[in-house]
C-alpha cells in the first residue's frame, strides 16, 4: 500500500524543530481525542522538556552480578496539563532505544563505562525525541532512559526490562508523593540548569506504554508479558508494548503478550524478526495485535543519532541500499510516530480514531507497508 503523506525533514543539530513539525503533521493524522491542552502559534500543544541524571552507577540488580548502569532519562510532556491538577492523570509511555556503544566516540579505547574523562555518553535516548515530542503532544507522559552502562557490561531484555520498572518506580514515588530521588532532580537539556515542573498527582502508571526500538523490542515485550509482571512496581500496569525495528526474541526469556494490546513495526531490508512476537501472540489467542511491516526500511533511519553516528554501526543499515522506492529517514520516522501513536492512543485511552492506521485501512506514511492484524 502507498499514499502520500506530508514530509519532514530532520537533522541531528535541528532535532527541536524537526520533532515539533512531525507532531504537527501526526496530530492531522491522527486526530487526538484526549485531554484538552494549550496550544502553540501553530495548532500543536506545547510540549515541555525535562532531564534526570541520578548517576552512573544509580542501577544495579540483585541478579546482575558484573554490572551496573546509570539512571537518567528525559521526559516530554504535555506543559499545561501538568500545571492544571484538576485534569484527569496522564499515561506514561517508555521509549527504550536498543544497544549500542556506551560513550560518543570513534576511539574503541574509548568505550567503557562510566566514560573516560572528556567523553561524552552517547546520547542514544535522544534520538528518540521525535518520537517524546509527537507522543507528548497527544497527552502522554513520555520518559527515555539512558541505557549505556547496562548496554556496555550486557544489555539483555531481562536487565533492561528491570531498568524501565526502576524508572517506574521512581516515577510512581514522585507523582504520589511529590518526593523521592526524582524531587529536585530535572534538569533543562539544553543548559543543565535546574528546571522545576510539578508532577505530583499527574501520572497515571496504571496506563503504561512501552516502546521498545532495536534490542529494546525484546525488553518492552518481556515487561509486557504475563510472566514477567510481577516484576513491575505495585499500582504500575503495562498496557501496550511495541516493537519497533526489533530482531527476533532470543529465546532466554517469556515475550508472549496475551491479555493487552501488541504493536510490532518491522523493518522488511534489515530484519523481519521482531513479526515473531506477533506470530506467538496471535498463535495463542491473544487479544490484539497489529504488524505493519515497512518492506524497504532499515533499523538505524528510526534513532536520529544512530542515523548519523559516530558510532561504528551507524549510518544507513538496509539489506538492500539498491532497492528503488527505499523510504527516507525522515520518511521512516514520520512513519514511526504515527503509528506509535495511533497505537498508545488506542491501547491506553481507549481511542479509535487512529484504528484505521493499525488496521492498515489508512496508510501510516508514504512507503510501502504490508499489515496484518488479530
Amino acid at each position: 500500500m502507498r499514499a502520500k503523506q506530508p514530509r519532514v525533514r530532520f537533522g541531528m543539530r535541528t532535532l527541536g524543530i524537526a520533532a515539533a513539525t512531525v507532531a504537527a503533521a501526526v496530530s492531522a493524522a491522527v486526530p487526538a481525542t484526549g485531554p484538552a491542552d494549550s496550544t502553540s502559534t501553530n495548532g500543536a500543544p506545547t510540549v515541555g522538556v525535562v532531564e534526570y541524571n541520578l548517576g552512573d552507577d544509580a542501577f544495579t540488580d540483585r541478579r546482575w552480578l558484573h554490572g551496573f548502569g546509570e539512571m537518567r532519562a528525559v521526559v516530554h510532556y504535555p506543559e499545561k496539563l501538568t500545571r492544571d491538577k484538576g485534569t484527569a492523570k496522564l499515561p506514561v509511555v517508555v521509549l527504550q532505544h536498543g544497544n549500542q556503544v556506551p560513550c560518543y566516540s570513534l576511539d574503541a579505547a574509548d568505550r567503557t563505562w562510566p566514560c573516560p574523562r572528556g567523553v561524552e555518553p552517547y546520547p542514544s535516548n535522544r534520538g528518540l525525541d521525535y518520537l517524546g515530542e509527537a507522543l507528548a503532544t497527544s497527552g502522554f507522559v513520555v520518559v527515555s532512559p539512558s541505557a549505556n552502562g547496562i548496554n556496555n557490561f550486557m544489555g539483555a531484555a531481562s536487565q533492561n526490562a528491570r531498568m524501565i520498572a526502576a524508572h517506574l518506580r521512581l516515577l510512581q514515588q514522585l507523582s504520589t508523593t511529590g518526593g523521592g530521588p526524582l524531587s529536585g532532580a530535572f534538569t533543562d537539556p539544553d543548559t543543565g540548569l535546574p528546571k522545576a515542573v510539578d508532577f505530583t498527582g499527574v501520572l497515571d502508571l496504571s496506563r503504561v506504554g512501552v516502546l521498545g526500538h532495536s534490542t529494546a523490542g525484546e525488553a518492552a515485550m518481556y515487561l509486557a508479558s504475563e510472566d514477567n509482571r510481577h516484576e513491575l512496581p505495585a499500582g504500575v500496569s503495562i498496557k501496550g508494548a511495541l516493537s519497533l525495528a526489533s530482531p527476533a526474541p532470543s529465546g532466554f526469556f517469556s515475550t508472549l503478550v496475551t491479555d493487552e494490546p501488541i504493536a510490532v513495526v518491522s523493518s522488511g531490508c534489515w530484519s523481519r524478526g521482531n513479526e515473531m512476537y506477533f506470530q506467538q501472540a496471535r498463535a495463542y489467542g491473544g487479544k490484539r495485535g497489529f504488524l505493519l511491516r515497512v518492506r524497504k526500511a532499515n533499523h538505524n533511519f528510526y534513532n536520529t543519532e544512530w542515523t548519523v553516528g559516530p558510532g561504528p554501526t551507524d549510518g544507513d543499515d538496509s539489506g538492500c541500499p539498491a532497492a528503488k522506492g527505499r523510504p527516507t529517514a525522515e520518511d521512516q520516522r514520520q512513519l514511526a510516530a504515527t503509528y506509535a501513536r495511533a497505537f498508545f492512543r488506542y491501547a491506553l485511552y481507549d481511542d479509535y480514531s487512529g484504528l484505521p492506521i493499525l488496521t492498515g485501512d489508512e496508510p501510516a506514511g508514504d512507503v510501502e507497508t504490508d499489515v496484518e492484524t488479530y
